[in-house]
């Protein structure tokens, strides 16, 4: 039953329902459909667009994996024997610390062999060719894609007398650690003198180790060629003015007895 307090209020909420236009109720549910697709919607079909690209990317690379499984597999036994007879080898290593390290070593395993006055220096130089400057270019060298990495050789050549007990053992000392990349080159010959009586020989040797350095690629030194001549040309001092020589008193006499017989040559006429 109703009651006479409630009248009011239904006949107000009949007021409200036929004073929104169908077309505002339209808009809105619009509204909402059109939130509900690009805040739910879009954002899950690209998560599922990425994530199928992706996978699809991890798949090639299994079925490459799986189709060159024997030439993994012998690259494998190539390095396992490469190993066995050389020994560790340690990757490129930091440009700054690598060559204290290096040369810390190599003095370590001198003096354990009681060899003492070794003359020594180091040198560096690129490694251009070859696998392993292609692989450590391709990893990049930090700072940025304007960065690449390089290889480079860090040669210590070494000169001292040992006898041929001491020199065999740092010698097999030097090849086997893994900072000692390779020894490049190696001469040996009798000693003389005091050298020739205590059975030492006369060892020079050259051990070598990696660093891996960053250095700017070409794009970043084209993109940098053209603010450099624009400096240069800013910095190009002004052309001075070129002054013209002074005319000589013989033709400035010239010029004047020239102009005198003109003059005569016009009041006579």
């Amino acid at each position: 039953m109703t009651t006479f307090s409630s009248m009011p209020v239904a006949a107000a909420r009949g007021e409200a329902k036929r004073g929104i236009p169908r077309a505002v109720v339209w808009l809105l549910l619009l509204c909402a459909a059109l939130g509900l697709y690009l805040f739910v919607i879009e954002p899950g079909l690209d998560r599922y667009t990425k994530d199928s690209a992706l996978a699809a990317t991890r798949e090639a690379r299994l079925r490459e994996y799986a189709r060159s499984g024997d030439r993994l597999r012998t690259a494998g036994q190539a390095v396992s024997l490469g190993v066995r007879k050389f020994g560790e080898i340690a990757m490129p290593g930091d440009p700054q610390k690598r060559p204290l390290e290096f040369g810390s070593v190599v003095d370590d395993i001198l003096r354990n062999n009681q060899i003492t006055d070794v003359t020594s220096s180091t040198r560096s130089s690129p490694m251009n060719t070859g696998a392993l400057p292609t692989y450590v270019k391709g990893l990049g060298g930090g700072g940025g894609a304007s960065r690449e990495a390089k290889v480079e050789r860090v040669v210590k050549k070494l000169s001292f007398a040992a006898t041929p007990e001491q020199f065999a053992s740092a010698l097999a000392e030097l090849e086997k650690h893994p900072l000692v990349v390779t020894i490049s080159d190696l001469r040996v010959r009798q000693g003389d003198g005091d050298d020739k009586a205590d059975r030492k020989l006369r060892i020079d040797m050259d051990v070598e180790t990696w660093v891996s350095a960053a250095v700017a690629n070409a794009m970043t030194r084209s993109a940098a060629s053209p603010a450099a001549g624009s400096k240069a040309g800013a910095e190009k001092p002004a052309e001075k003015p070129v002054d013209k020589p002074a005319e000589k008193p013989a033709d400035k006499a010239g010029e004047k007895a020239s102009e005198k017989a003109s003059d005569k040559s016009g009041g006579g006429s």
